[in-house]
């Protein structure tokens, strides 16, 4: 990722501010109503799994300059969502309903320039989560 993008990234997630407890309950919401087939992977109570994604969320915007320091841990996390029963046609639909998610809380801040950066920035999450996943 450019500097730049890694700006807008670090700006974006830093100027949505109290509204990121919002974030990931609007994302489930999102993701269930969008593909109800994947509610099944999740348990009942997503309270705590909504907590487990603003975190690495927060992991993430924190070494955007240094992606290879959380390499590891995406991969380990692609691998065990797919023991949980995700698979790579997922990946598409988490990332647009994370995409709308964060537009939502942000706001009048979103923009187009932002939107591209959280789209790279997911992409390349989703490629280093896929790549950890092993043979089956």
């Amino acid at each position: 990722m450019t500097p730049e993008t890694i700006a807008a990234l670090e700006a974006s997630f830093a100027a949505i501010g109290d509204r990121r407890t919002e974030l990931t309950p609007l994302f489930y919401d999102r993701l269930f109503a969008r593909a109800p087939g994947v509610r099944g992977l999740f348990p009942d109570d997503i309270s705590h799994q909504a907590m487990k994604l603003a975190d690495t969320l927060e992991v993430v915007i924190a070494h955007l300059r240094s992606l290879d320091s959380v390499a590891p841990a995406l991969m380990e996390m692609g691998d065990r969502h797919a023991r949980y029963g995700a698979k790579p046609e997922h990946y598409p639909i988490v990332g647009d309903t994370l995409l709308a998610s964060l537009a939502e809380v942000s706001g009048d801040a979103w923009n187009h320039k932002v939107e591209e950066a959280w789209r790279e920035a997911i992409e390349v999450i989703s490629a280093t989560m896929l790549s950890g996943v092993r043979s089956r």
